[in-house]
Formats: C-alpha cells, structure tokens, sequence
C-alpha cells in the first residue's frame, strides 16, 4: 500500500476510537483554529446572520487586535483544528505574516514528505521474520485469557498480527488508557514470536513492572512451554549471567528487563521483537538504541500517555496507530478529589478504605516526606499494617514489601511515586498522593490507575500543602487533573499537556516547529497532498 493512501486510511483503522482520542470534531467555543486563507484564530461560536433576506450560519472567529471574521457555511471546509499548542499567537487579519509563513510551511512539508517516503521505502525494503499469526500452541494462549477482548482491543491484534506476517519491520504504537488491556497485546504478540522460533525483549521503565510483567508473561505462557527471563536489579548477578547466556545460546525466547536491556543490549541470537511498554517514560535514544544494536526487527511500543510529539505523529497519520479507548466491562471511573494536606485528611482516607476491607497506596514524591506520613499512620491508625518502599531500598526489601501488600500482609503501600507502575491489585481501591503538588499529569494519572482495577469503586485523594495552593500553575494543573477523571481520562490529559507544550517534532530535529506553525489538522492536509505529489 502506498504511504499517502495509509496515511489516509488511518482513520478508517482506527475507526471510532479515533474521535475518542482526539475529541469531538465540531470546534467548541474558546479552541484555536487556522483559517486558510487568514490563519490562526480563536473560535468563539456558531452564529445566524441575515443577508439579503436570507439566514445564514457563520463561524465567528476571533483574530489579533480584536478583529473579527465571520466564516459562512459554505467555507467551513477552510477552517482546521490547531491542536499544536493554547498559547499560540492569534494572526492578524490585515498582514501577509500568515500568507508567508503557510508558504514556507509548504515548502517545509514538502521536504518532510520526501524524507517520510525515503523512510517508507527503506523500512518495505528490509528484511524482518514473517511471524505466524497463529503459530502452534497459540490457541493455549488464547484460551488462558480470563476475560473478554474489548473490539478496541481485538482490532488492535489483528493489526499487529498483520505487521508481523509482513515480512518488513513492524513499527506500531498502541495508545490505551491505565488497566485497557494492553499487557493482553504483549502477551499475544510475544506468543506468535517466541512460538514462531524467534527471540522478544519486553522493555519497561522500573524494576516493579518488570518483575509485573514477567510474572504476567510466566502465568500464559509457562503452559505452553516458553520460558521467561528477567534483566533489572531486582535478580541476582548470577541469574541475570545466566539468563544473558541463555539468550545468546537461543535456549531462551523472552526477556523482560528494565532500560539496561536498551543500553547495553544482550547478545541475543535470533530477536524478532522489541515491545516497549510506557514509551512515554523513554527517550527516543534509549528506544531505538536496541533496534539499532541488532539490526531491522519488528517493534510494539504501548503508552496510556503519550507525549506530544507520539500524540501528534499518530494524529496526523505519520505513525502506524492502535487505540484501546473501550473500557473493560464493569470498570468505573476513580472518584478523585483535591484538597488540602493535613494529618487527618491522610488518616480519615487511610481509615475509610480500611473500614471497608480494602487497602490502600500512599504516595510521598520524595523519601524525605516518608517519615512524616508514616508517623500520622503509626499515631491515628496504630492498628494499621504498613509497607514501605521506596528506590533507595534493597532489591530484596522492595520485593518484600510489595509481596506483603499483595498478599494481603500489609493494609497500607507507603511508597514514593516508583508505585505508578507495575501494580495491579484489585482490592487495593484508594490513593492518597501527599504533596501532589509536585507531581506532573502524566505521573498523577499513572498513579490513578493503580486503584480502579476491579467493579469496585475507587477513590484518589490528591493532597497539596498551602504554599503549593498558592501557585497559579500548579493549582491549574491539579484543578485540571481532578476534572479530567472520567473512564479514559489518559487520552484527554495527554491532550491537555499536548495543548501545553505544543505538538512536538513529528519527523526529527530538522522538522522542529512546522507543526506548530500550522496546526495539526493543517499540516496532515498539507502533507497528505505532498505525499501523493511526491509519490
């Protein structure tokens, strides 16, 4: 398939989850347009006009130097979502500054567009294993799923089992919120690999969720005869040589590890995958630094946050897209509140979730606040049995830790923000953040979806202490974080902070600023007929 006709279909493959992402196509009142002919303005509403007799529908937009435009109807095809930044300056309806600068965009993205075709035509050229799609023992695998496939989730494997079955690297972005099924994709994906012969590394950012995952990749696939390897410094020196030889020698097929997998890559002998879990946590250096140690493989990166540069390439088409945007059956929304720390706002949380037989994780950003809140639990809920962990411990201490939470031994996680990933413990149903403050959108979601993780009601309590309060920013930031709590709050907050930062750079460094200069909906125009041009 040609690369302008996939870029083109993408929103077809993603189908409805697309608008899930990327919000409600008709602009609302307050969101930044670009005009073509005019260039960047705020949209202020939908208005009726008379002319000659007759009623008119108008766009009314707002420009710099408090102008206005009315847009009719009939040239609604003109106007483009932003989506590239809020604080991008309006353009002046009387000067030629957007008139030159649409001009060297086009210019601009007519390069992108040569670079992305180049780039097309060298992934199609090279050489990567055909995986089976459904190798044997693949049907053990399926059948070990205790749940039910959302669609999102369903079209998101037929996806990556058609890269695979290619026979050119597959390079494919999932986009799913906290606790949508993605690890059920990795599991499958690793499955039709190893089962095909060939060699997977699963990358993750912290010790917890590799020892998560491996566990997760132990329970399905250890009934089908696969292996599973373990790289981060939660294993012994001796384990970890151990499991290094036995990816050289080829005697093992799966290793999950933590970023040192990237850097220092192990000496694998036969690897056809590289899936990469929280992308967003990565620089694009130690993402590519394995793929580009072994040569063209298939890659699977998955990210309930995806930062502003992923965000934009997948929404105007430059990256091959997943979305899981349905929630699993039964799952509600986290109830999350914003509040004022204090010792018995921590401790009526602590004590309300205890009351109900749940457990519970609270959160210090830093080791030094540790002592504090578990001074507050010590003194207003003696009875309480808590855990603590945080990145300084022994590997051996912080798996002890979590194993006494999991179990059940300890009612209450005391930990720094290393808890945002990696957890899944459905009785656990509260989060306390103490000075939450300090804690950017993406890591207080992650955060949020460690609770929520079964049909009972979860509940987060972000807590700021009043000099915090006091500052605009990060009141506006947590206000935003406690409004943006609905099922698939990832995508929304992921948005938001796009809308912050700007789009990002969607091709490299060269490429920098286009984007923003144009608007996302724009520049995919753009691009899409330059592709065709080039093509």
């Amino acid at each position: 398939m040609p690369l302008d006709t996939e870029l083109a279909s993408t929103e077809t493959e993603v189908g409805a989850s697309w608008r899930t992402i990327f919000g409600n196509p008709r602009p609302q009142p307050g969101d930044t347009l670009v005009h073509l002919d005019y260039g960047i303005g705020r949209f202020e509403g939908i208005e009726e006009i008379e002319v000659d007799g007759a009623t008119l529908k108008t766009a009314r937009l707002h420009f710099a130097n408090e102008a206005s435009l009315m847009v009719p109807e009939a040239e609604f095809g003109k106007l483009w979502t932003y989506g590239a930044g809020d604080d991008a300056p309006l353009d002046a309806l009387d000067g030629d500054v957007w008139q030159d600068r649409l001009i060297e965009a086009r210019r601009e993205i007519a390069s992108t567009a040569k670079a992305l075709l180049a780039r097309a035509r060298e992934r199609r050229a090279a050489e990567a294993p055909a995986i089976d799609a459904e190798p044997h023992g693949f049907d053990a695998v399926i059948d070990g799923f205790p749940h039910e496939m959302t669609e999102d989730q369903m079209r998101a494997d037929r996806f990556v089992a058609r890269d695979l079955a290619a026979g050119f690297p597959m390079d494919r972005l999932v986009i799913g919120d906290v606790g949508y099924g993605k690890t059920e994709l990795v599991i499958r994906a690793a499955a039709r690999v190893a089962l095909s012969g060939h060699q997977v590394a699963v990358i993750v950012p912290t010790t917890i969720l590799c020892r998560q995952v491996a566990d997760a990749l132990r329970e399905r696939l250890g009934k089908v005869g696969l292996e599973i390897g373990e790289l981060s410094r939660l294993v012994p020196d001796a384990d970890r040589k151990a499991t290094r030889e036995a990816l050289r020698d080829g005697s093992l097929r799966i290793v999950v590890g933590t970023s040192v997998l990237a850097s220092r890559p192990a000496c694998f002998s036969s690897l056809g995958l590289v899936i990469v879990d929280e992308e967003h946590r990565f620089g694009a250096r130690a993402k590519t630094a394995l793929a580009d140690a072994i040569g063209p493989i298939h890659r699977l990166m998955l990210t309930a946050t995806p930062i502003p540069q992923a965000l934009t390439a997948a929404e105007i088409g430059l990256r091959d897209v997943s979305v899981l945007a349905t929630a699993p059956k039964g799952r509600k929304p986290v109830r999350t509140e914003i509040a004022t720390f204090s010792e018995s706002a921590v401790s009526e949380a602590v004590a309300s979730e205890l009351d109900r037989g749940g457990q519970v994780f609270v959160v210090a950003p830093r080791i030094a606040d540790m002592d504090c809140i578990a001074g507050i639990l010590a003194a207003d809920i003696p009875a309480s049995r808590v855990a603590t962990v945080h990145g300084k411990m022994k590997e051996a201490e912080i798996a002890e830790a979590i194993h006494r939470f999991r179990t059940g031994e300890a009612d209450v996680l005391l930990g720094t923000s290393i808890v945002e990933s990696g957890l899944d413990i459905p009785t656990a149903n509260t989060m306390i953040v103490c000075m939450g403050g300090r804690l950017g959108l993406a890591q207080l979601h992650q955060l949020r979806g460690r609770v929520g993780r079964s049909d009972t009601q979860a509940f987060m309590l972000v807590l700021a202490r009043e000099q915090a309060k006091k500052n605009e920013k990060t009141m506006e930031r947590l206000e935003a974080f406690g409004e943006i709590d609905g099922l698939g709050a990832g995508f929304r907050i992921a948005l938001l902070d796009r809308n912050r930062r700007g789009g990002g750079d969607v091709l490299g460094e060269a490429q920098t600023g286009h984007v923003s200069h144009v608007g996302t909906g724009l520049y995919r125009h753009i691009l899409l007929s330059a592709l065709r041009e080039a093509a």
